[in-house]
């Protein structure tokens, strides 16, 4: 029962990395906090690298980068860095 229910899970994370068009599935949480674009996702992603599934764990670690998180979101519309100040 217990490898069914670890293969469900996986697949339903597979269909959210295609569902989002997304690599991985930290890029998929970020998108999920807000982060809506691709882009911005993998961008984010690539700040804070492999960090943990816990929505916690990434909101941690884009506060633990802070200044690159904000130099990057600087680059586009500002709705992206509330979002990134509301979490």
């Amino acid at each position: 029962m217990e490898d069914s229910d670890a293969l469900v899970l996986k697949l339903l994370e597979l269909q959210k990395i295609i569902s989002y068009g997304l690599h991985d599935l930290i890029s998929v949480m970020i998108c999920e906090l807000g982060f809506f674009d691709r882009v911005i996702s993998s961008e984010l992603m690539r700040i804070i690298g492999d960090v943990g599934f816990e929505r916690s764990q990434v909101v941690r670690a884009l506060k633990d980068n802070n200044d690159d998180v904000l130099q990057l979101l600087a680059e586009y519309p500002i709705y992206f860095t509330q979002v990134y100040q509301s979490l």
